[in-house]
């Protein structure tokens, strides 16, 4: 899977997006946190991962473990991948929000 089939499946996402306390991208359903990898992983392929394993996630989307290792990081931090992680925000829908990628106004 290429970065911008993630993307697409990540837009197509149903779920209300945030920004952590410690800048994660997440989402929420019921108890279970997932992060932009674990949870395309589990609408598209039904597999089922904790938040922490999106390596595991990635295997089964057929995501290489570079590319991966960027979304992870893009999605906990905003200093590292600063324009991916502006993309995650604009597929997620948060990035339409009126918040900076550290999830603070603009």
């Amino acid at each position: 899977m290429t970065l911008e089939e993630f993307l697409t499946d990540l837009s197509k996402t149903d779920k209300k997006w945030y920004v952590a306390g410690n800048g994660g991208l997440r989402t929420r359903v019921g108890q279970k946190l997932f992060c932009p990898l674990t949870e395309v992983c589990e609408v598209k392929t039904g597999y089922q991962v904790g938040i922490h394993d999106y390596m595991n996630a990635a295997d089964h989307l057929g995501i290489e473990f570079l590319l991966a290792r960027r979304i992870a990081v893009a999605a906990d931090s905003e200093s590292r991948e600063p324009e991916l992680r502006i993309q995650l925000l604009k597929a997620t829908g948060y990035g339409e929000l009126g918040k900076d990628s550290t999830g603070q106004g603009t």
